[in-house]
This record gives structure tokens, C-alpha cells and sequence, in this order.
């Protein structure tokens, strides 16, 4: 990769996604990081989606963007996310930034949170 091109990217997108772009480039594998839990808030306007860990540790926050993957359990593509949806996700983190989510599934819709399920 190029100095110009790395200058660019720092530029354009900040440090840790251009970490993350050469470890890729060099023939290694993003650091990605996945958990499970709740989303607690979805702001479409700034594409930002907070979701609380089942552990209760830590709440995480992912910036969507355009390549952003939203998929059901079974892989159909979801339309929106919704406060309440129990999720799996996988994002690169970004020190001091949201992380940039990759792969949202939806495992349990928040519709869904309080149906009984039948017998």
C-alpha cells in the first residue's frame, strides 16, 4: 500500500480503520470482535446502534454504514433494527470511536420479546 494511499485513509477514515485495512492487505485477517445482546438505542441519522452486552459489562456502540450486513436468524436481509432486538454482532473496533459493525443477525425480534410460544 502506498504512502499516498495510507495518507488518504488516515485522512478520510482514521487510524484504526487504516490498522485494520493493512492487516487485511497483508494477507491477515481484520480483528473483528462478536457479542450477543440487547439494543438499547438505534439512531438511523447518524447510523449509530447501541447494544447492551447480556452480561451487563459493557454496551457497545457500531456506526452502520453502507456495507453494513442486517440478517435474520435464517439470512434473509432485515430492513431496520428496533430497540429491544436480542442481536449478534461483528464489528472492528476503533479505540475512542464507535465500531464499525460488519454483520448484524437479529436473533429474537423485540416484537417477538414477550410471545408465548406455543404448546
Amino acid at each position: 500500500m502506498g504512502r499516498f494511499m495510507v495518507l488518504a485513509l488516515v485522512m478520510i477514515f482514521g487510524l484504526g480503520l487504516v490498522a485494520s485495512v493493512a492487516l487485511a492487505d497483508q494477507g491477515r485477517p481484520a480483528l473483528t470482535h462478536q457479542s450477543k445482546g440487547y439494543i438499547t438505542l438505534v439512531n438511523p441519522a447518524r447510523g449509530i446502534v447501541l447494544i447492551k452486552q447480556i452480561d451487563a459489562r459493557h454496551t457497545h456502540r457500531l456506526l452502520l454504514t453502507g456495507e453494513t450486513l442486517l440478517l435474520d436468524e435464517e439470512g434473509y436481509r432485515v430492513k431496520a433494527l428496533q430497540v429491544g432486538d436480542y442481536v449478534q454482532e461483528e464489528c472492528l473496533p476503533r479505540s475512542g470511536r464507535p465500531s464499525i459493525a460488519k454483520r448484524i443477525v437479529v436473533l429474537r425480534p423485540a416484537w417477538r420479546m414477550y410471545e408465548i410460544p406455543e404448546q
